[in-house]
């Protein structure tokens, strides 16, 4: 027998020896020791090379107590001549530390993909088995994403596990980050002893999306009727390089951040209002307060034209015997005076049928006007 080697730091479920000899080498024990304990197996198979130059290692379980055995090898061959090897490592025959392998399917976030999902295995080994640990049969896997979510699940019975988040960031918290980190755990059962282990982590880019809102039309209406603001709110989308409709989302008119109006599924919306403005112009439209972080706000302007309504104040009038005295002016609800402008007179014997022109008078330059007229007939 010329040597024999024996490696002591395999799985923990075999021994296995490297021996060399001029003749085929026939029998080998393998004697592990743990303090008094003492296990013997003569049960090995040549994995590589020859009887006379190859390696042996153990067939089926030790059958051990948990522990770290050290184990030494008596190899014979074929003409009786046996050779001892010495120790040159440990069998470690001891619940493995776990190690949890997977993958997340995103690298970037976006309006369109806001979830993260992590598949993976728990592989936590058992020597006793060849297998999965049962210590980490009622385990839990934690995906964490930073800032703030968390969720869990328990691994199926060969480990394996599914686990998606969204961003824990909130609705509203600026300013908003450009990228997340998200890392994940698993809690052994309870009453194991073992430790937490660490799983895979990533880092991903975060997007907002840009949001704009197209009017259906310029709107036109008379002063003191309802006004009616309608359009069609739109995201761009980073898949398919267009602009979407954004359906289901709180929409706000001018100042205001709670949700005036909701898109339907086609992005559409409609906002009505009897609290009118005098003066043509426009109003922002934007998202309202709670939109979703994922969407990038912006103010678009829906125009309208308002028909101004003409005011005339009789602020005074009186007769003195046939001449007939007024005092007022002629404004509109745009609040600017109407100047050098005509009103004209008209008489009715009953106030309701008969009008005849008397003549008018010409409004001075800030709307006001002041008159003394002969009337022939002052009563009506």
């Amino acid at each position: 027998m010329d040597s024999v080697d024996v490696d002591g730091t395999g799985t923990g479920t075999e021994v296995r020896v490297a021996a060399t000899s001029p003749s085929p080498i026939t029998s080998l024990t393998a004697t592990l020791t743990l303090g008094d304990a003492t296990s013997t197996t003569s049960a090995f198979t040549l994995i590589s090379g020859t009887d006379t130059d190859g390696v042996w290692e153990t067939t089926g379980e030790l059958g051990l107590a948990y522990g770290t055995w050290t184990p030494s090898v008596t190899a014979t061959d074929a003409a009786g001549d046996p050779a001892s090897a010495p120790v040159t490592g440990t069998i470690n025959y001891n619940h493995r530390a776990p190690v949890v392998t997977g993958s997340f399917d995103s690298d970037d976030l976006d309006f369109e993909n806001q979830v993260d999902t992590l598949s993976g295995k728990v592989w936590a080994y058992d020597p006793a088995t060849g297998g999965n640990d049962p210590a980490w049969a009622d385990s839990e896997v934690e995906l964490w994403g930073f800032p703030g979510s968390m969720t869990s699940v328990r691994p199926a019975a060969d480990g394996s596990f599914t686990l998606s988040t969204r961003l824990g960031f909130g609705e509203l918290d600026y300013p908003v980050p450009t990228s997340f980190h998200f890392f994940s755990i698993v809690i052994p059962t309870s009453g194991s002893g073992l430790a937490i282990a660490n799983g895979p982590t990533t880092d991903v880019a975060f997007a907002q999306t840009p949001v704009r809102f197209v009017q259906d039309a310029p709107v036109t209406f008379n002063y003191g009727q309802k006004l009616t603001l309608s359009g069609t709110a739109q995201y761009y989308s980073q898949t398919s390089k267009t602009w979407l409709p954004l359906a289901n989302t709180g929409i706000s008119v001018e100042n205001n951040t709670n949700s005036d109006a909701t898109t339907d599924a086609r992005g559409h919306f409609s906002w009505s209002t009897t609290n009118t403005p005098f003066l043509s112009g426009s109003w922002p439209i934007h998202l309202a307060y709670t939109h979703s972080a994922y969407l990038l706000d912006s103010d678009s302007p829906f125009k309208f034209t308002v028909i101004a309504k003409t005011f005339l104040c009789e602020c005074d009038a009186w007769f003195n015997n046939s001449t007939l005295h007024l005092q007022g002016s002629l404004g509109s609800s745009t609040e600017k005076a109407i100047g050098k402008r005509r009103v004209y007179l008209q008489q009715s014997q009953n106030g309701r049928t008969g009008w005849t022109s008397l003549g008018y008078l010409v409004t001075a330059s800030d709307g006001s006007f002041d008159l003394d007229a002969y009337v022939a007939v002052p009563h009506g």
